[in-house]
């Protein structure tokens, strides 16, 4: 049954291969490494709290499986839970310091961790930036609008939440102007504001 998950994964017919994990599992509820198996497919199929129980369960069959403990890892980063994701890494490290290839893995996923993180919080400043700029533009675009061929009146541009205002107030007043202008008063309109995780398995 483990084969066939395996056989399954490779070609990356996920679902199929949850089904044969999850079978085994059912056989030999106490093997670390179906359940690690199983932590992978949910990882690829974006089913992160779930591969979150499956690698949580295989650790603690488990305690010193490397693998183990990396897919606990990344479904906790891919959950959001960044900070509790690195600090599991670190924890992990300790508790696999016996082996070298796990110890390495590890370590690598911390450094992914840490990349990744930057370059997001990188990403935020940059569409803040831009968020910004258009901002700045829409309000450069509206001032020039209002005050374009179509604008009736003199006055100058009102914010949007003044509009309102400004138009009953014109409206109460319009009588004096009627006699002279022949109109009801203008109105000032504003335009509006604008993963690489790890394949190999046992």
């Amino acid at each position: 049954m483990k084969i066939k998950g395996n056989e399954h994964f490779q070609k990356k017919k996920y679902d199929l291969a949850l089904k044969w994990y999850t079978k085994a599992i059912k056989y030999h509820p106490s093997n670390h490494l179906l359940y690690g198996n199983r932590a992978l497919c949910y990882i690829r199929s974006e089913k992160y709290l779930k591969a979150l129980g499956d690698g949580k369960r295989a650790i603690i069959l488990q305690p010193d499986w490397a693998k183990g403990h990396y897919r606990f890892c990344d479904a906790l980063f891919y959950l959001g839970e960044h900070q509790k994701a690195l600090r599991a890494n670190l924890l992990a490290q300790d508790a696999c310091g016996a082996d070298t290839e796990g110890q390495k893995d590890l370590l690598q996923q911390h450094e992914r961790f840490q990349t990744e993180l930057q370059e997001s919080r990188a990403e935020m400043k940059t569409k803040k930036t831009e968020t910004k700029k258009t901002s700045s533009k829409s309000r450069s675009h509206a001032a020039g609008d209002s005050s374009g061929p179509h604008q009736k009146s003199s006055r100058p541009p009102e914010a949007t939440s003044q509009s309102s205002v400004l138009e009953s107030s014109q409206s109460e007043t319009g009588k004096d102007r009627e006699d002279t202008a022949g109109n009801s008063g203008a109105r000032a309109h504003a335009d509006g504001r604008t993963d690489g995780l790890k394949d190999t398995k046992r």
